[in-house]
């Protein structure tokens, strides 16, 4: 079955396709489900801990580690509920990069295209003193997109691609996941979570899905995930709620049974729980 997957809209009104958001923390409610963009994205892990998942493959993260998201590559993260991630995220078009290229050949343009051979290589890692310099950059990156002085524009080119460049001579690409690879039924019980939100799921249908025994599936998904199976499930199904929200003129109602929740009195009170506020509430602040 296929997966469900949103398409995230992009800011217009910028003066260059590019934006950055430092050092943001985020509750696992408040994380999308699986989506893409049609702009690259970096992130780079300040805090805590994780599992990401950038098609076709799941990494487990810590402090130090970046990511790379190509262009329209799906994609979603998973934070360990006790270990929050707190990240900076770089978003820009493609064409920051390929059409201020300063040479004809540059290395680094190929971060963001996938190995044939191997394609999970989008989690780099640094030494200590690296990272430090990889921060400072993020942290110069800011200032400079909040104070847009003169030159604004080439600056943050120039300071992009300086970024890029740092990222390509220092890092260490980690082709293997082996924790995750030891354990391919999470991957597939998340891909089966995400195609059928709407249906009914419980730790029993998907550890039978899995072959293995429900005490097993649930201390394996937690470990590796960070929360539990019914946590992670009223956590994807509220992402979806909310992006319905946002962006569809359907009623409560309607988007309660699209989101996956059968009683709308379950539906207000874990949409509360999560976000602070009624659906009603949620819509109008959008």
């Amino acid at each position: 079955m296929k997966m469900t997957v949103i398409r995230k809209k992009m800011p217009e009104h910028n003066l260059l396709p590019f934006f950055l958001v430092y050092k943001d923390t985020k509750e696992a409610q408040q994380e999308l489900p699986n989506h893409l963009h049609d702009w690259h994205e970096i992130i780079y892990i300040h805090q805590g801990n994780g599992t990401f998942y950038i098609s076709p493959e799941f990494y487990e993260v810590n402090a130090g580690n970046l990511l790379v998201v190509p262009a329209n590559t799906v994609h979603f993260t998973s934070p360990n509920a006790s270990k929050l991630i707190t990240s900076t995220a770089l978003f820009f078009k493609p064409e920051l990069v390929t059409k201020f290229q300063f040479f004809n050949d540059l290395a680094y343009t190929k971060l963001f295209q996938s190995n044939e051979e191997d394609q999970s290589n989008f989690l780099y890692t640094f030494s200590a003193k690296h990272s430090i310099e990889l921060e400072h950059q993020l942290s110069n990156l800011n200032e400079e997109n909040i104070e847009m002085g003169s030159d604004y524009k080439q600056a943050v080119i120039l300071q992009l691609h300086l970024f890029l460049i740092d990222i390509h001579r220092y890092s260490v690409p980690n082709t293997k996941n082996e924790n995750l690879n030891q354990t391919p039924w999470i991957q597939e019980a998340i891909q089966f979570i995400d195609s059928n939100l709407v249906r009914s799921l419980s730790l029993e249908i998907l550890a039978k899905r899995a072959a293995v025994s429900s005490s097993h599936f649930s201390r394996v998904f937690k470990f590796h995930i960070g929360m539990n199976i019914n946590e992670f499930i009223r956590m994807k199904r509220i992402s979806l709620a909310k992006k319905l929200l946002s962006e569809e003129s359907d009623t409560i109602e309607a988007i309660a049974r699209n989101s996956g929740f059968t009683s709308m009195p379950h539906f207000f009170r874990t949409f509360k729980k999560y976000t602070k506020l009624t659906p009603r509430e949620f819509r109008k602040k959008q």
